[in-house]
């Protein structure tokens, strides 16, 4: 129980750590939701959520962070089509790293999707993960987390190929989605938790209805604490998402599912523009629920045609 105290601390520190400096500075760049995700990973889940290394972890979230918002700089286009662009880029740098770390996909794909020019955006990225990763030393140095020890991601053809067809129906539902003015349904946690699902070896994919469940429940607690929190009672954001953080702690321990994917869902609704926030929990359940119907028909399928 005290080693669990110490994990949820870890967790809420960095929530309110990278809240409050975006607050203070008022540079809303600072926030970056997939921090989250790597906490739950990394700290929440019984063992490491991925087969990677800490260097990995940096520098992989460094590329992408820098590649996003280049596409936003210098690549023009709809949002559909920079997004599937992102998410193509993504997929073959994830394939060639020799890990299996999908939140890089989000550090490059959140710049597109609202649209950051800043370079304040990739150097709060580096920061934030140095700091999660420095936190997760001192776990392992005080034996609550075990040390990481790195496999390197044997990658096969059939890698290659999945990584096309993902992309293929990540481009019609960009489409649809940015067409419908519906653009969370392809919030980049969600291209995050597609990637993941789609894998034959997802834990998500075991327990589906509650890992889309507990993807949904983040998103609305989330969504309920920047609304009510924020927009309604005036307070600071920074609260908002320490509460919120809690909430998305008692509800992933509760359900037992530590979907990382989920954390960065429940702090993206501090980044979002206020009038997306009523529609945001409701868009985020059914990107949820079409990527893991895709998950559980197209892959699941391949496999055993295989």
């Amino acid at each position: 129980m005290k080693q669990q105290s110490v994990i949820y601390s870890m967790v809420l520190l960095i929530v309110v750590v990278m809240v409050g400096a975006s607050e203070l500075l008022h540079q809303h760049e600072i926030i970056f939701p997939e921090i989250t995700a790597i906490a739950v990973g990394a700290f929440m889940a019984p063992k490491l959520s991925w087969k990677t290394s800490r260097i990995r972890i940096l520098i992989f979230i460094m590329i992408c962070a820098l590649a996003g918002v280049g596409i936003v700089l210098f690549v023009p286009g709809p949002v559909w089509l920079r997004v599937t662009l992102a998410y193509g880029i993504a997929e073959v740098i994830y394939l060639l790293s020799g890990t299996s770390f999908a939140p890089m996909i989000s550090a490059i794909a959140l710049p597109v999707l609202l649209g950051t020019e800043s370079a304040v955006y990739p150097i709060a990225a580096f920061l934030l993960t140095v700091l999660i990763l420095g936190f997760h030393v001192i776990l392992e140095k005080v034996k609550i987390k075990e040390p990481i020890q790195f496999t390197p991601v044997n990658v096969q053809k059939q890698d290659w190929t999945d990584a096309v067809v993902r992309l293929v129906l990540v481009l019609i539902t960009a489409f649809a989605a940015i067409r419908l003015g519906w653009r969370f349904m392809i919030a980049p946690p969600l291209l995050v938790a597609f990637t993941e699902f789609s894998k034959k070896e997802s834990g998500a994919r075991k327990i589906p209805v509650k890992a889309v469940a507990a993807i949904a429940l983040c998103a609305l607690v989330g969504a309920v604490c920047r609304y009510q929190i924020v927009m309604e009672w005036h307070l600071p954001l920074t609260l908002a998402a320490l509460v919120a953080a809690v909430g998305m702690i008692v509800i992933l321990t509760k359900l037992k599912a530590y979907i990382p994917p989920a954390g960065a869902l429940c702090i993206l609704p501090m980044l979002i523009p206020e009038e997306a926030v009523v529609s945001y929990p409701v868009q985020i359940f059914a990107g949820a629920a079409l990527f893991m119907v895709l998950s559980l028909t197209i892959f699941q399928n391949r496999e055993a045609i295989q």
